[in-house]
């Protein structure tokens, strides 16, 4: 008798779940989808150029200073930057590194004014157009930053040995050139920066620099963001 009812308990239960399984079965369903997602990144794209090449990845002789003499005439150069990316270039970290006679003939070799605004295409394409005025004149603080370095005595301009010293891309707060504007680089082939230098032998070069040369490789890094 009680093994009936265990068993009819048993049957109860198995009834009980064909029922709800059964009516789990019942219902309409329908199914839809989600196709083709997709996950891309933009890029950032900064191109150079100078007086006689046009926007690309590498530039060469932007700066020609041949048979220079102490105090003698004083040789300028530019580059100018664009941003051809997606993204607002926040930051363009200087580096430099040079061959040669760097010892002898570098710290008479100066940086004498140094300048930067944003310009026109054809702004872009000579020495003179820019319109370059007092505000565009960063020399001061080029030599707040750098003048001094490497045991060199200090000056109201900027020595090529100074710079070797100290523009080496790793401290992102002195090597920044944008800093000096507080301004961006934004996404925009039309917007123009110019980045323009004098340099001059100094008076006191001596005769030991005779007949010397320095080669200057120089890159310019362009981040999304600032530090």
């Amino acid at each position: 008798m009680f093994n009936s009812r265990i068993l009819l308990s048993f049957g109860s239960i198995a009834v009980a779940a064909a029922l709800v399984i059964g009516a789990t079965f019942a219902y309409f369903s329908d199914t839809v989808t989600s196709n083709d997602n997709s996950f891309s990144t933009g890029i950032l794209e900064l191109k150079i150029r100078d007086n006689n090449e046009g926007f690309s990845d590498a530039i060469t002789a932007s700066t020609v200073a041949n048979n220079m003499i102490p105090g003698g005439t004083s040789t300028e150069s530019y580059v100018c930057f664009r941003n051809t990316g997606n993204y607002d270039i926040q930051e363009i970290i200087l580096a430099m590194t040079a061959s040669g006679d760097v010892d002898v003939l570098a710290p008479y070799v100066n940086t004498t004014k140094v300048e930067l605004k944003a310009v026109t295409t054809a702004d872009c394409g000579n020495f003179v157009s820019g319109g370059f005025t007092g505000a565009d004149d960063f020399t001061p603080l080029f030599v707040s930053r750098f003048d001094g370095e490497g045991g060199e005595p200090s000056d109201s301009m900027v020595s090529l040995k100074e710079e070797l010293n100290d523009v080496n891309g790793t401290n992102r707060s002195e090597d920044d050139l944008l800093d000096g504007i507080g301004a961006l680089l934004p996404a925009d082939p039309n917007v123009l920066l110019k980045f323009r230098t004098t340099w001059q032998l100094s008076a006191s070069a001596p005769d030991s620099a005779q007949g010397k040369s320095v080669t200057v490789n120089t890159t310019f890094v362009g981040n999304q963001n600032e530090i």
